[in-house]
């Protein structure tokens, strides 16, 4: 009787440094911290997941908000980046639902897809009230689809989730 071990590879997110560290199924480091994000100049948060088994990698996301520019407006972001499963950053980070905006940005749930091997990730942006809105990005972090409404009712609507 042939056994099998799966490893699994767990992230935990540490929000109030934005760091994270990498575990293996019998709970040993892979790493130390990885510094996910870390500008002081804005407020990063609501971190999530999503795990690409076809390249074995992870996708971070969170929001992004504050003031870019001295004297400019407080602009509301949603912020990406891919790590691989030992917890190295791949690439730079990406903005998945565009440039920074005026408009309240909350609440990046991302999903990988393994037959198209993409992502999708849903979000929350403010309008007439808040709105469900989502973006595809390829395994490679380029964003294949532009921000598309997945839903705009009359009423506010919040806490996208997302599964294939």
């Amino acid at each position: 009787m042939r056994t099998e071990r799966l490893a699994v590879v767990v992230f935990i997110i540490l929000i109030a440094g934005f760091f994270t560290s990498c575990f293996q199924d019998n709970m040993i480091f892979l790493s130390e911290k990885i510094e996910i994000a870390a500008n002081p100049n804005l407020a990063e948060w609501i971190p999530r997941i999503a795990h690409n088994a076809v390249d074995d990698e992870f996708l971070v996301v969170w929001t992004e908000q504050g003031v870019r520019e001295p004297g400019g407006p407080s602009l509301y972001g949603i912020v990406a980046q891919r790590f691989s499963s030992l917890g190295e950053k791949i690439a730079s980070s990406f903005n998945p639902a565009g440039d920074p905006v005026d408009k309240i940005i909350l609440l990046p749930t991302p999903e990988h897809d393994d037959f198209t091997n993409e992502y999708l990730i849903a979000y929350t942006m403010s309008g007439v009230g808040f709105d469900q809105f989502g973006a595809v990005i390829n395994n490679s972090g380029m964003i294949m689809e532009d921000p598309f409404p997945i839903s705009e009712q009359p009423r506010s609507q919040m806490h996208s989730s997302v599964a294939f």
